[in-house]
């Protein structure tokens, strides 16, 4: 949401006739923040997405039942996180810690690697990867994850985790949204001098050709109001010739942030002249 991306084949402007190479007329599907007064980014689509063939609940996460205790008395919590072992996937495989009205945190534990999608439609997600390497494959592209990264995925974007070995990541949905501090920015949209990252520090989807080429069937999950609804479709949701916009999951590592009091960058076995 800070950067123009661009990726594909598209239109000289929006809102026309686009045909793919194969003269197919493609359908203009446009990704906005709220409504059409803020950020979008627009995709153009082989299938219609609202071509689902079927649709039935999805009864395995129960992350979104939160319920406040009955003993209102402040007490202190130890989180023994590391003894949490799922045994599930990417969205069942979560287990709530603590929540309020803006905002839930917890735990993503997924064992099992699902080939299905996730859409939040309730709120945007923060993740912070512990332990492991994954990769974001989205309805924007893919991204490489490591060990210390934070990834921001918008409210509503659908998308999977793809792993080999067991990750763990810790999760934070966000009801009124995420994204730069505004007093991060400029009037332009530019970053200050003074940020503690820069454009150079994040990274953007990668274009999925394997993805975004693909004729199978589609499977996707979506939240809202807490409940969530498995859909079908026959062709690939995700088939497409490009995009452009500045909406997307993006992703910073915690050593690319850098506090306005600088950084020690010298090792234990070297000093500074």
């Amino acid at each position: 949401m800070f950067r123009y991306l661009r990726f594909g084949t598209l239109p000289p402007m929006h809102h026309i006739t686009h045909y793919s190479s194969d003269n197919i007329l493609l359908n203009e599907y446009c990704f906005t923040r709220q409504g059409f007064e803020d950020c979008y980014s627009i995709l153009y689509f082989y299938n219609p997405p609202t071509q689902e063939t079927e649709i039935e609940s999805f009864n395995d996460a129960t992350w979104s039942l939160s319920a406040k205790r009955k003993n209102p008395l402040l007490q202190r919590r130890h989180f023994k996180s590391n003894r949490f072992d799922s045994g599930k996937g990417f969205i069942s495989g979560r287990l709530l810690l603590a929540f309020n009205e803006n905002l839930n945190f917890g735990l993503c534990h997924p064992e099992v690697p699902e080939s299905f999608f996730f859409a939040n439609n309730d709120a945007d997600e923060l993740f912070f990867l512990r332990e492991g390497e994954i990769e974001l494959q989205s309805l924007f592209g893919k991204i490489p994850l490591v060990a210390g990264d934070y990834l921001i995925i918008p409210r509503s974007c659908p998308y999977r985790f793809n792993f080999s070995n067991k990750p763990r990541l810790i999760f934070v949905e966000a009801n009124r949204g995420i994204g730069i501090p505004p007093e991060y920015l400029n009037k332009n949209g530019q970053f200050n001098m003074d940020a503690p990252y820069s454009e150079r520090s994040f990274k953007t989807p990668e274009w999925d050709e394997e993805l975004f080429s693909s004729d199978e069937p589609t499977t996707i999950i979506r939240k809202h109001q807490n409940q969530f609804t498995r859909t079908f479709y026959s062709k690939n949701y995700f088939k497409m010739s490009g995009w452009d916009g500045y909406v997307y999951p993006f992703a910073i590592n915690l050593k690319d942030i850098q506090p306005k009091t600088g950084r020690d960058l010298y090792g234990d076995d070297s000093t500074a002249d």
